[in-house]
C-alpha cells in the first residue's frame, strides 16, 4: 500500500507533464494561410554540424546558387488547403494538410509528396523539419520561412 502511495504522485506528475507538453504543441493551422518566404540565413543557422561541414565544403559558386535558389522560394497557402510553391521562374501547385502529429503534408499536383514536422508556427515564423521527401539526400533538413502577406 505504501508503494502505491509513492507511485500515484509520480504517475500524476508524468501525466500532467505529458498533457502540458501536448497542449504546448498545438498549432492553429489557419496561421499557415498566406505567403511565406524562405529565409536562407536562418535556414543555414538550423543546419546540423555535419550538414554545415558539407555545406562549407562546397565551392563559393555552388553556395551562391543555393542561396539564390532558396532566397527565391515562396510558399502560398490558401484557406481551401491548396498551396503553390514558387521560384522566380516556376510555380508548383498542390494540396496541403496538417496531420494531428503536427506534420505538414504537401502533395504536389504532379504526385510528389513531402511530410514536414512543424517545429514553429506563429503569425511571422514557420520552421519545418523534413520528415519524408522523395529526395532524402537534401542538404537542408530544416526550412525557416517568414510570412510576407
Amino acid at each position: 500500500m505504501k508503494q502505491l502511495q509513492k507511485i500515484i504522485p509520480v504517475a500524476l506528475v508524468i501525466l500532467v507533464a505529458t498533457h502540458s507538453r501536448v497542449q504546448a504543441q498545438t498549432y492553429d493551422s489557419t496561421l499557415l494561410v498566406g505567403t511565406w518566404h524562405v529565409d536562407f540565413q536562418a535556414t543555414v543557422d538550423l543546419m546540423s554540424d555535419a550538414q554545415r561541414v558539407q555545406y562549407d565544403s562546397l565551392d563559393a559558386t555552388s553556395q551562391q546558387q543555393m542561396e539564390a535558389q532558396l532566397n527565391g522560394q515562396y510558399f502560398t497557402f490558401t484557406e481551401d488547403q491548396r498551396f503553390e510553391a514558387s521560384t522566380t521562374s516556376t510555380s508548383y501547385p498542390g494540396a496541403w494538410q496538417v496531420e494531428t502529429t503536427f506534420h505538414l503534408v504537401l502533395t504536389y499536383d504532379q504526385g510528389a509528396a513531402f511530410r514536414q514536422k512543424i517545429e514553429q508556427l506563429d503569425s511571422h515564423t514557420l520552421v519545418l523539419q523534413v520528415v519524408e521527401a522523395p529526395n532524402s539526400e537534401a542538404l537542408f533538413h530544416h526550412l525557416h520561412l517568414t510570412k510576407t502577406k
